[in-house]
C-alpha cells in the first residue's frame, strides 16, 4: 500500500527523485539544484564595483563635457571606499574580491591604495570614461544577474539613474 506523498506520484515524473520514508511510504520530490541562485561571474562584480566607485564621486557620469571636468573632480574627490566595503557590496569572499580588484587595477580602471589597517580603492579617469561608454552594454548584458544580486535590498541608485539620465 504505497501512496504518493506531497502530491507527487512515486517515480512517475522524470524531474523527481523517489524516497522511502521510515513508515514505508514512498514519495517523489523535484530535483532542486544545490545552489538556489546562479553563480555570478567576476565580470558582473566588475560592473558593480565600478559603479559603486563612480557613485561615491556623487556625479552624473552621463553629464555633458564630463571629460573636461574629470581631472578637477578626481583631484577634489574625498571619498573612502575600502576593500571591505567592496567585499560587502558584491557579497563575496576575499578571493573573489581580490580577483575583481586585481583585474580592474591591471586594466587601469581603479587604483588600490594600501593603508596601515585597510586598503582604499579609487576609480581612475579611465575607469569613469570606460564606465560611461560601456555601462549600458554591461547592464543589458548582466541585467538578470544584477537584479538577482540586489533582489532583497533594491536596485542601487546607479542602476536606476542609468535609465533616467540618458545612459540607457
Amino acid at each position: 500500500n504505497t501512496r504518493p506523498c506531497h502530491g507527487f506520484a512515486p517515480g512517475s515524473n522524470p524531474g523527481t527523485r523517489t524516497f522511502e520514508c521510515s513508515q514505508r511510504l514512498i514519495f517523489s520530490l523535484p530535483i532542486i539544484p544545490l545552489l538556489a541562485h546562479a553563480y555570478k561571474s567576476y565580470k558582473v562584480y566588475r560592473v558593480i564595483v565600478l559603479n559603486l566607485l563612480a557613485q561615491a564621486l556623487n556625479i552624473n557620469i552621463y553629464q555633458k563635457n564630463l571629460e573636461e571636468k574629470l581631472d578637477t573632480i578626481l583631484a577634489k574627490a574625498d571619498y573612502q571606499i575600502t576593500k571591505s566595503d567592496i567585499r560587502h557590496e558584491i557579497r563575496s569572499n576575499h578571493k573573489m574580491t581580490q580577483k575583481v580588484l586585481n583585474e580592474l587595477e591591471r586594466e587601469g580602471l581603479i587604483k588600490i591604495i594600501p593603508q596601515e589597517r585597510t586598503t582604499l580603492i579609487k576609480i581612475t579617469k579611465e575607469g569613469i570614461l570606460h564606465l560611461r561608454r560601456w555601462n549600458k552594454f554591461y547592464i543589458d548584458l548582466y541585467r538578470e544577474q544584477i537584479m538577482d544580486h540586489y533582489r532583497y535590498v533594491g536596485l542601487p541608485k546607479w542602476f536606476r539613474e542609468a535609465y533616467h539620465d540618458g545612459g540607457l
